[in-house]
């Protein structure tokens, strides 16, 4: 049997803490304080943001498409670990931009060091978009304050970061007229991850800037800056945009846009600017960052494992990252290893596996601890859900795909009925002494109509099978090479048809499907047409006929099963196919979902646990499936995980 497990990884992050030394004055600062909101109109406010720290003044401008593109002040959950609020803005679908300007017309100055913290992502800061972009500039002029796309013309350093697939970020600077990467030692980041980013710029016609970075020198010459992303040197004396030389510089701007659905965020805060370049600055303190803000839930069949990976990074280390799990649960969490090892203070990226392997049915959690001398020590919560192998949805592995019952008539295809099977399972599966039973639309009590299957066939992997019926005339096509031949013969518009692995006459009540699908021997059932009784989940929506078999769907050439008769099975044009021919590529459980006014309806098996957790892991409701149809309504907006029995699914409200 296929056990279908799906699960929908979430992804959020922590942050590196620079601290700048100062000898110089600071011009302004932009922490977004406390207070919360939505901004999501056109027209330009100099008002919601709050007025920065020093000097200058706020501007923002909600995206087009408002309030799809808008910007928000929020303090929970504040994915940069920072102080109080942030800001979230939304990069517009268009052209018609959005524009966050934290600090506009601070006291200016021809040299600067500016610093903040950003995350891209979606709006809950996971790494899944794959459109749009956001410019950050900082220069002078009208664009800063006004509802206009970004101008090069008023730009001293510009930084391009469009949203590629595989949660990148695509980092490109201004150099005079166009777009480059040329003296970037890196110009990929990551989505879903925080990101502290420090120029220090140099607009002179003449003179050096000189300053101390982690007690290295530095410099930057006339009209030129350098580019630090968290803590390292990425672009050094890069060239800058097109802002006229010796020009004073006065504002700095975020704009977003080009995002197919406004799907392009940004996350930012701690917005500070010098008017001068400090002597020193310094980012010594011993840090861990632990990429994923939260680490997704993890199921498993008892005695089976599900895993979750983290990757961890740190800098200015003086030991290793040691790693324990604590806890009531914490000996059913294993990790792939137990410390880090840094070099020269430097842990990049490690991927670690965290597996969960449950010995009784239950919920159960642990928490991840890592420690390294004088750096914060990091917690994470590990969940897990154990459930019973009996809960778990199987596909079968032989399944019905297709019945045609018109073979022989005036205006057939084919000269006779037929049944199609299909093997769902990468090895051979011996059917020998099984059978497929016929009942008519309404019938039901012991089959008559018995189509035995020899004791010598099997089926191929990711194959058919093809089962000969009566004709019915003279009509049609003869099938090429049926695997098995009967005379049986199907009603063109509809009936039953069930494969049984026995081959003794079996018996059915069409008052109840349980006399169907809770037969020990059971493996699939096709009531066809839109009559049948009894149904499984919704019946067809139009009858087969002489030209037209009922036929299992498929999506990029691939069958759909779902256990729901209506969402699996169309009329179709008869293709059949057996062990000689077999053209699908595979078959896919599904489970079939609805969402209409906070209403989730989908189709299942009777018995399974329902639940429905929000982003932070907290269960909102609970409930058991019935046979057939469920709905289930959820007084909440926005992104949840909804599990039904083994599958997990991310909804939309």
């Amino acid at each position: 049997m296929n056990k279908i497990i799906f699960f929908k990884k979430i992804l959020l992050s922590l942050f590196l803490t620079l601290s700048v030394h100062l000898v110089n004055g600071q011009t302004a600062s932009q922490s977004f304080g406390h207070d919360v909101g939505e901004y999501t109109d056109q027209t330009a406010s100099t008002d919601f943001l709050p007025m920065p720290v020093g000097s200058g003044t706020s501007f923002v401008r909600a995206g087009a498409v408002a309030p799809n593109a808008p910007i928000v002040l929020t303090a929970t959950p504040n994915v940069l670990m920072t102080e109080g609020t942030l800001v979230r803005g939304v990069a517009s679908a268009t052209t018609s931009v959005t524009k966050i300007s934290p600090i506009v017309e601070y006291t200016a100055s021809k040299e600067f060091y500016t610093s903040f913290k950003v995350l891209f992502g979606d709006a809950e800061g996971n790494a899944t978009v794959s459109s749009g972009s956001w410019v950050f500039s900082q220069g002078a002029g009208t664009m800063y304050a006004n509802s206009g796309d970004f101008t090069g013309f008023q730009s001293f350093v510009a930084l391009n970061f469009t949203f590629k697939e595989d949660g990148i970020i695509e980092l490109q600077f201004r150099e005079s007229g166009k777009w480059s990467v040329a003296g970037l030692t890196k110009n990929q980041i990551s989505q879903g991850v925080v990101h502290s980013i420090e120029i220090i710029g140099n607009n002179q016609n003449s003179g050096t800037v000189n300053y101390t970075y982690n007690g290295s020198t530095c410099s930057v010459s006339p009209l030129k800056f350098d580019l630090y992303i968290n803590g390292e040197l990425i672009g050094d004396e890069l060239s800058k945009s097109q802002l006229t030389d010796d020009a004073s510089i006065e504002s700095l701007t975020f704009i977003g846009k080009g995002s197919a659905g406004n799907v392009a965020n940004i996350f930012i805060d701690d917005v500070v600017v010098y008017n001068s370049v400090p002597l020193q600055i310094n980012s010594t303190n011993p840090t861990i960052v632990v990429t994923e803000y939260t680490i997704p839930a993890m199921t498993a069949i008892v005695l089976e494992q599900d895993e979750q990976t983290i990757t961890v990074s740190g800098v200015n280390l003086t030991e290793d990252i040691s790693l324990t799990v604590t806890g009531e649960d914490a000996d059913l969490f294993t990790l792939s290893a137990y410390s880090i090892a840094h070099t020269q203070g430097v842990v990049e990226n490690e991927v670690l596996t965290v597996t969960y392997k449950p010995v009784e049915v239950g919920t159960h959690s642990a928490l991840l601890n890592l420690k390294s001398a004088g750096a914060n020590d990091i917690t994470k919560v590990l969940s897990g859900k154990a459930i019973d192998a009996s809960a778990v949805v199987d596909l079968p592995d032989v399944i019905i795909t297709e019945v045609f019952g018109g073979g022989g008539n005036s205006g057939a295809p084919y000269s006779n009925d037929y049944i199609e099977l299909y093997n769902t399972t990468d090895n051979p599966v011996d059917i020998g002494g099984w059978s497929v039973q016929y009942y008519t639309k309404a019938g039901d009590g012991e089959s008559s109509n018995i189509i035995e299957i020899p004791a010598d066939k099997s089926i191929p992997a990711r194959s058919h099978f093809l089962i000969q019926g009566a004709s019915g005339g003279e009509y049609g096509d003869q099938l090429f090479t049926p695997d098995v031949e009967s005379t049986v013969n199907f009603a063109a518009d509809g009936g039953k048809v069930i494969l049984y692995t026995v081959n003794t006459p079996q018996t059915i009540d069409k008052s109840m499907i349980s006399s169907i699908v809770e037969n020990q021997y059971f493996k699939d059932y096709l009531p066809f047409g839109k009559e049948p009784l009894p149904i499984w989940g919704s019946a067809m929506t139009a009858n087969p006929s002489k030209t037209r078999s009922a036929g299992r769907k498929k999506e990029n050439n691939v069958y759909i099963y779902t256990q729901n008769i209506g969402d699996d099975f169309e009329t179709q044009v008869p293709s059949p196919q057996g062990t000689e021919l077999t053209t699908v590529n595979g078959v896919e459980f599904k489970t079939k979902l609805t969402v209409e006014n906070g209403t989730v309806s989908f189709n299942a098996a009777a018995g399974l646990s329902v639940e429905v957790y929000n982003l932070f892991g907290q269960k909102i409701y609970s409930a058991i499936t019935q046979e057939g149809n469920n709905n289930l309504t959820l007084q909440k907006q926005g992104v949840v995980i909804l599990m039904i029995g083994n599958q997990v699914m991310k909804l939309m409200l």
